[in-house]
């Protein structure tokens, strides 16, 4: 009995001397009242068998969204422009598309359907279409559209809580973004 009252001792004495990591606080995020945001980072695509990466910066204001991707060295660059009713793609490959929406656009540019019209849910961690609820704490991932969108870092904003790195994907297809900055009004 002596053995197993030591053994129990011994054992608290050792976890009680562990050192413990604690996670860093999580805040809660307005997500309704975000009307106008921008991001700016990098990211990488591909359909399984071609791939790119480059720079991005994705600009939110009330209904209109202003997209740049510039892949390096020259390599190619496409910008989208979306309002309530109207896209415009703009390509270094081509001149410019329209259409009425920038879903259309996007898919037509890549030669694969992105759910773009998606995206600026998966950026701020919903579903599409999904209530803005506040954020209690970061979430691992979501499934949206046939897609697993993996959120593994976030980063604080003047506003709480954003992505930080954000992978979806759909076999074949992989879309990654590191955002280096979020810009919140």
């Amino acid at each position: 009995m002596t053995r197993l009252l030591f053994f129990a001792t011994l054992c608290v004495l050792l976890t009680s001397c562990m050192s413990t990591q604690k996670k860093p606080k999580q805040t809660t995020i307005k997500q309704t009242s975000l009307k106008k945001w921008s991001i700016t980072g990098k990211f990488s695509l591909s359909d399984g068998q071609e791939s790119g990466s480059g720079k991005i910066t994705y600009a939110v204001n009330n209904t209109s969204i202003h997209a740049k991707f510039k892949a390096p060295l020259g390599q190619g660059s496409w910008e989208v422009k979306q309002d309530q009713d109207k896209a415009e793609l703009l390509s270094s490959r081509h001149s410019p598309i329209y259409s009425n929406n920038a879903q259309t656009l996007v898919s037509q540019e890549l030669g694969w359907d992105f759910p773009w019209d998606s995206l600026n849910y998966w950026l701020r961690g919903y579903n599409t279409n999904e209530k803005m609820a506040s954020h209690h704490q970061s979430i691992d991932s979501i499934h949206d559209k046939g897609w697993t969108i993996s959120y593994s870092k976030w980063i604080q904003t003047t506003n709480g809580l954003m992505p930080k790195k954000i992978i979806a994907s759909k076999p074949p297809y992989k879309v990654k973004l590191i955002i280096y900055k979020w810009t919140v009004d």
